[in-house]
């Protein structure tokens, strides 16, 4: 599909007024940075219209993300419903971001960027970037990742976590 093609078929059933309307939009442009790059909002145009070509093509039905692509999950919800002219059984899931301790996002497009996946980054590199994060970073993915307790974590050493961590997560990792 050509940008053109996108752009009158696609990007044209998303409205600005809509998306301006949401609570994420409206914190950050009134917010100390009033700061927001046009990328975000074609984004979601991305975001929606890939769920549709996923729900065709291999029925997808869900769409997980953090909770901060609420919107985006729910504009591709209701950009499948108007393209099939139907009201598929679709449903979206938001999950707790994963951040630091400081509040900054983990994730694919953060500059602390970690990949699970071995065809983008190493084993080593997982346990190189787990062995330099804060013991309450450490706890907090733990927490997210692993299934021991609080109190488990309290009174294990740090290296005794990183371990635990890997022990359960290399396994998983493609």
């Amino acid at each position: 599909m050509t940008l053109d093609q996108y752009t009158d078929s696609i990007a044209s059933e998303f409205k600005l007024v809509d998306m301006f309307q949401r609570a994420v939009v409206k914190s950050r442009l009134e917010g100390k940075d009033r700061d927001m790059r046009f990328t975000e909002f074609v984004y979601q145009t991305f975001q929606s219209y890939d769920w549709l070509y996923l729900y065709k093509h291999y029925g997808c039905s869900i769409q997980v993300g953090g909770h901060d692509q609420l919107g985006n999950i729910e504009d591709g919800y209701d950009f499948v419903w108007r393209s099939l002219h139907q009201l598929p059984t679709l449903a979206g899931v938001t999950v707790p971001l994963v951040v630091t301790e400081d509040g900054q996002k983990l994730g694919k497009t953060a500059t602390n960027v970690v990949w699970l996946d071995q065809s983008k980054a190493s084993s080593m590199s997982l346990e190189q970037y787990l062995a330099g994060i804060s013991r309450t970073d450490l706890i907090s993915l733990s927490l997210k990742l692993t299934n021991h307790s609080i109190a488990e974590l309290q009174n294990t050493s740090q290296s005794g976590i990183l371990e635990m961590i890997l022990e359960e997560i290399m396994p998983l990792l493609t």
